[in-house]
């Protein structure tokens, strides 16, 4: 009986390895076995063959016995302990600081001279990656950022690309596997910090610590004057939102909004650095612990240091997206206080933001969760994950907005994401094939922003000659419906106005579709992407740029000629 347990024990051992890495997950698959193969053969030389090649090697039928149960989980202990050295001292250089967000190449004529807000919602890393889409295709059309407000999963981009990085570069990373937060979270070199008595590390601490070494810590330096950032934050204990910029903090809530200088107005402690920011905003209750600190901050208009009325607060720091899941109330509290039109604004500099946060429009990208999710993801974790997703809904694009300033937001098409009305009511998806896709309707675009909508569908020739065959049967701009014989074509109907068309649209709406399959299946705190996922996910960031170009296109040239009349064109 003691040979059967004891065997089991050593058993154990490899299984208990094989669970880590089922569970961690991996960098590199070779790696990890190159590792544990030298580890291995270490442990044989020495073991098992007993010291000297004159004896007979131990394992000759009997290799279980060679080892005893402390020597085998040496052996378990030495492989993790190698993997996590391994991973840390093979892990890739920092992305670099190459982006030029701010300024693209060629500036649209109407967005010259514009200063223009992007708020980037939560989400997670399926929020990201769409976002590096919409950032991408913005630069692709000369749209210049000036300023980003970022929340959770668009905190993670929005930090990288306010240092000056490039979204290519981002979404590189997260295909080829750089953020494995379960793998740093169970690796070995956190041990010693989790059993440490003193002080507080965290999965926070985790996140923060990745974020830091894949994105934050190149020695580049920005080619281009990067965005000024906002990122964003909820103080549970006070229901309030705190926006962390480079020089302050923004406290808004369903009354107030105030703005405190660093150092000057107000202190809080454990927010010195961008990379600790982006995991708290990130920090949805549950999943992460929230961070409890104190801000100290002055109420007179008069240095923090000689004020005679110092308060100081306890604040409980979790995910931005608990109070506004779009970033968009930070944004429009920051253009008020930078204008001086806040309610509670008042003329010291200590409680003034830069005139950087002037703003002309803001951009809206979207990220957060649809209203459906798959049925069949069941479970404890899958039902967290989803009232993550539930809670982004609640403080995201549904909501009545404020017209100043002018505002184009990007989110799903509302035939592929119906709003809470019409799925309480049990209003069915658009099955017609003669509807399903009309939110997609090319004779409205111009023929630029129809070509880069077309160069995106992976099936470049079929996508070219669909596209050259509706060029060449161009009709009436006013088509909204198609035949029914262009659905179930009859001989001699293919060539048709209509079916042409029909084609280019059920061509474009099908990879749309296949796009938005994938961020509905893709959970808030997922951050394994396949390649075909990761730019599944960038190119329906660039759709929906794409199909609100028109929109997109008028706002900017409204603001445009408001901020600078001679821009007017006469009637």
């Amino acid at each position: 009986m003691r040979l059967v347990i004891r065997y089991a024990l050593v058993a154990l051992a490899p299984l208990i390895l094989l669970a880590w890495l089922w569970l961690a997950g991996t960098y590199s698959a070779l790696r990890d076995s190159v590792g544990i193969a030298f580890v291995t053969t270490g442990f044989v030389t020495v073991f098992a063959w007993r010291g000297g090649s004159h004896r007979k090697p131990a394992f000759r039928g009997q290799f279980l016995r060679a080892f005893s149960i402390p020597q085998v989980y040496a052996w378990l202990i030495a492989c993790w302990v190698l993997l996590g050295v391994l991973d840390r001292a093979m892990e890739p250089a920092p992305l670099p600081f190459t982006g030029h967000v701010a300024s693209p190449v060629k500036v649209a004529s109407q967005a010259a001279d514009l200063r223009i807000g992007l708020a980037l919602s939560g989400g997670g890393y399926r929020a990201a990656l769409l976002h590096a889409g919409v950032l991408m295709e913005l630069d692709q059309r000369g749209i210049p950022i000036s300023n980003i407000s970022s929340v959770s999963g668009g905190s993670i981009i929005g930090a990288y690309i306010a240092q000056g990085g490039d979204p290519a570069e981002f979404v590189k990373a997260v295909i080829n596997g750089r953020f494995r937060f379960k793998r740093e979270l169970l690796s070995a070199l956190n041990l010693p910090r989790w059993l440490l008595p003193f002080g507080a590390f965290s999965r926070r601490d985790v996140q923060a610590a990745i974020v830091h070494r894949v994105l934050l810590s190149s020695p580049s330096s920005a080619s281009a004057k990067p965005p000024a950032l906002i990122v964003a934050m909820t103080d549970i204990s006070r229901g309030i939102s705190v926006g962390a910029t480079d020089n302050g903090y923004l406290l808004a809530g369903p009354t107030t909004s105030r703005f405190f200088r660093t150092g000057e107005a107000i202190t809080i402690d454990g927010l010195g650095d961008l990379a600790t920011r982006v995991s708290i905003s990130g920090a949805f209750p549950g999943a992460f612990p929230a961070l409890r600190t104190n801000a100290i901050f002055t109420v007179n208009p008069e240095p923090l240091a000689t004020s005679s009325d110092v308060r100081e607060i306890g604040m409980t720091l979790v995910d931005g997206g608990v109070r506004d899941n779009l970033g968009l109330k930070l944004l429009e509290n920051a253009d008020a206080s930078a204008r001086g039109t806040s309610p509670t604004f008042v003329p010291w500099s200590g409680f003034q933001l830069g005139e950087e946060w002037k703003l002309d429009l803001i951009v809206i990208s979207d990220g957060g969760k649809s209203l459906e999710a798959d049925e069949n993801n069941k479970g404890l974790l899958s039902e967290v994950m989803r009232a993550i997703d539930v809670t982004g809904l609640e403080t995201g694009i549904v909501r009545i907005m404020t017209p100043e300033p002018p505002k184009v937001a990007l989110s799903l098409p509302s035939s592929l994401s119906f709003g809470p009305d019409a799925i309480i009511v049990g209003f069915p998806h658009p099955h017609n094939a003669r509807e399903q896709f009309f939110y997609f309707q090319p004779q409205q675009l111009d023929e630029a922003t129809l070509d880069r909508i077309v160069e995106l569908i992976p099936d470049r020739t079929t996508a070219k000659n669909t596209l050259d065959a509706y060029r060449r049967t161009r009709g009436p701009t006013n088509l909204t419906k198609v035949d029914l014989e262009c659905v179930i074509p009859k001989k001699g109907s293919e060539d048709s106005t209509e079916c042409r068309w029909w084609d280019l649209v059920r061509l474009v709406g099908t990879d749309i579709e296949g796009t938005v399959g994938v961020f509905r299946k893709s959970e808030t705190l997922e951050d394994d992407y396949s390649e075909a996922d990761a730019t599944a996910l960038v190119r329906l960031g660039r759709y929906l740029v794409l199909l609100n170009a028109r929109n997109l296109d008028e706002t900017l040239t409204k603001a445009a000629e408001r901020k600078f009349p001679s821009r007017r064109k006469e009637p």
